[in-house]
């Protein structure tokens, strides 16, 4: 894959890219690394994507608190 980057003049952004390791509630931790090129992609446990908060087991519980300051803010301001 790393042609399809250079024929089409991209560069792939090391600090704003993250993997997102998906695992169920009792799964035990799988030490990963993922890398392209001869960088490193940073894991994360949680990140936002299009307005929506994921984590790695896929629960609203991050969601939920983003939103419930927001929306406290708001209230506030009202």
């Amino acid at each position: 894959m790393p042609g399809t980057f250079h024929s089409n003049l991209l560069m792939l952004n090391y600090d704003k890219t993250y993997f997102l390791k998906f695992l169920t509630k009792i799964d035990y931790e799988i030490n990963m690394q993922v890398s392209f090129g001869n960088g490193k992609i940073t894991t994360a446990q949680s990140l936002k994507f299009w307005g929506l908060t994921m984590d790695t087991t896929l629960t609203w519980k991050h969601h939920i608190g983003e939103l419930t300051s927001r929306l406290s803010k708001a209230c506030y301001a009202i």
